[in-house]
Formats: structure tokens, C-alpha cells, sequence
């Protein structure tokens, strides 16, 4: 077995590639696009995608991103590792455990001194990332709700404006983030011109989110991805509790009579009382986990830390964080 960066694979090993992550069900996603995407005319991010190839051939992946991490006494650069996936025709080799093992050698190399990663626990996977030492940390809360009656009028001039974001719209959403969540902890700062980089990525669509604003400025956004029976929101943060309440009637009035779901957002526990009282539904967990390992010795030491960080109502997590 040999292990390649995606940057060392050959034209016909990058195509091949492609096969082990929709052998998964999941598209291609071209880890190129993230190697490449420039914002300011530098690197987005550091982004590396490695490969186990047999013969030549690509059998699996494991991709890594380096993000911020800030707990209740410091903040550090921690590896971030997505993107795994083996062909099926190759399972149960060693071959993902592998390039897991490469990839925490390289961010140790790196003085990274943890690593996050997402799963399920219903899922084969999660026993193999216990074994190279991982432990559950964090499961997000989810909330539905079926609205009843017709679709909420627009909102009262009190309660401020809101209109759809368009792609100019990148820093004024990185802008309210920052403000809101200056003093949380978490995945948080976020990289700055996170929004321009994921809109240039394609990760999400501008049009899916929402500014609200109050006396010129602006005070808050959620993300709202609508279909034919469903509203999805992966992100609501506003400045202060009376935003975020004004922010989810407007994702009320934007589902109309559609299923509201909302997940991957710390919303859900900030706002709790006021998602009951609104007639949602709300679960305390969900078979998704965040997971993490430590790298350095010295990180071992700080698992207790790490757990009241998560469980700190400070603590900040939306889908534009996630590995």
C-alpha cells in the first residue's frame, strides 16, 4: 500500500478516485476545488486529501482541514478529518485506519494537539475511530415542527427587515457571526471570509440564507433551505435573544405550511424554552457525534476540559463550523 496526496495522483488516478466516494452514495467532491479555492489571494484554509492506492489503483480516502478551536482557558488549531470513505471492494483491510494514523502524523508533526471528526454511532465506523482513541463529545440537538394555518404575513416594521443574502453579501454575514459569538467558545473565530469561501466553493448557496436588520444595521441571519414539503435551517444567530426569536418567526413565515427542521445549530439548545412554547418538538441528541482524539501527550490531559467546553452554554456550534 501506498499512501498519495491528491496533488501526487495521476489524471486517471483522480478520476478513479471519484469512484470511492460515490461508491458511498455520496458526489464527487472534488477535493481540487478546495485545495485551490483563493480568497484574498491566498489558500481559503489549509486542505489535504490523502489516498491509499494498491497496484496503483485509489481504494480509499481520508481528507483533513485545519480550524480554530477555542475552550473556557485557551484557543488552538485543531485537525479536522472528513472525507472518509473506502471502496467496498477493499473494506476491512486497515486501509482507512491507515491513512487516519498518516493524517494524525502529519497535524502531530504540525504541534496540532487535537482532532475532531463526525459519525454516527450507529454506524461500523465509530467503533474503528474508538479504537484510534476517539471519544464521543458532542451529539446536537434537533427540533421539528409542523406549522398549522396559513403562511405568517411579512414582518412588522418593529421587528426590522429581512431579505435574502445575495453572494456580495459574504462579509456582512461573516460580520454578524463575529459579533455573535465574540465572546462563546467552540469552533469559534471562525476563518476569516468563511462566507465567500463557502460560496465559492459551492458548499452553500447564498440565496439560502436571510439578513435581518433593525435600524440600519444588521443584527442577524438564518439559513433556510426550502423544497416542495420541507424548510431546513443548519444555522440561526443573531445578536441578542430578542433577534433570535424575531429570526425564527421569519423562518416560520418563510416555511409557510412546510415541515420545519432545525439542526447542526447551538440555536436549538440557546433557544430551547422558546422552540416549546412555540409547539416544536425537540430531541437532546441525535445518532450524529462529534468525536475527538488527542495527538500530544500533553492534550490527553485535558479530556475534562474539553468535555465542560462542550457542555459550557457559551458553547457555539452552527453548520458553517462542521468538519
Amino acid at each position: 500500500m501506498r499512501i498519495r496526496s491528491f496533488d501526487e495522483l495521476t489524471e486517471a488516478q483522480r478520476r478513479t478516485a471519484a469512484l470511492i466516494e460515490w461508491a458511498d452514495f455520496s458526489a464527487p467532491s472534488h477535493p481540487e476545488r478546495a485545495d485551490r479555492v483563493r480568497v484574498g489571494g491566498r489558500p481559503f484554509q489549509r486542505y489535504e486529501s490523502l489516498y491509499a492506492l494498491e497496484g496503483g489503483v485509489p481504494l480509499a480516502r481520508v481528507g483533513s482541514i485545519r480550524v480554530p478551536f477555542r475552550t473556557r482557558v485557551t484557543t488552538f488549531e485543531a485537525c479536522g478529518v472528513a472525507d472518509v470513505a473506502t471502496r467496498p471492494d477493499a473494506v476491512r483491510r486497515g486501509l482507512a485506519t491507515a491513512l487516519m494514523e498518516e493524517t494524525h502524523r502529519r497535524a502531530r508533526a504540525d504541534g496540532v494537539p487535537w482532532a475532531f471528526l463526525w459519525t454516527r454511532r450507529s454506524w461500523g465506523a465509530h467503533r474503528a475511530y474508538e479504537r484510534l482513541g476517539y471519544r464521543d463529545i458532542y451529539s446536537p440537538r434537533i427540533a421539528v415542527k409542523r406549522p398549522s394555518g396559513a403562511p405568517r404575513p411579512p414582518s412588522a416594521t418593529s421587528r426590522g427587515t429581512i431579505r435574502r443574502a445575495g453572494p456580495d453579501d459574504a462579509a456582512t454575514l461573516d460580520a454578524i457571526f463575529e459579533v455573535a459569538t465574540r465572546h462563546r467558545i467552540g469552533f469559534v473565530p471562525r476563518v476569516p471570509r468563511t462566507f465567500e469561501a463557502r460560496f465559492r466553493l459551492g458548499w452553500r448557496e447564498p440565496a439560502e440564507f436571510w439578513i435581518l436588520r433593525r435600524g440600519g444595521a444588521a443584527v442577524g441571519y438564518l439559513h433556510a433551505a426550502r423544497d416542495r414539503f420541507d424548510t431546513i435551517s443548519r444555522e440561526i444567530v443573531g445578536r441578542s435573544p430578542s433577534v433570535a426569536r424575531a429570526l425564527l418567526g421569519e423562518l416560520e413565515r418563510l416555511a409557510g405550511r412546510r415541515w420545519i427542521a432545525i439542526g447542526n445549530t447551538t440555536f436549538v439548545r440557546d433557544a430551547a424554552d422558546e422552540l416549546r412554547c412555540a409547539g416544536y418538538r425537540l430531541l437532546a441528541e441525535t445518532h450524529g457525534t462529534l468525536m475527538a482524539c488527542p495527538l500530544l501527550p500533553e492534550a490527553a490531559r485535558g479530556w475534562e476540559e474539553l468535555r465542560r467546553t462542550v457542555a459550557d452554554p457559551r458553547f457555539s456550534l452552527h453548520s458553517g463550523d462542521m468538519i
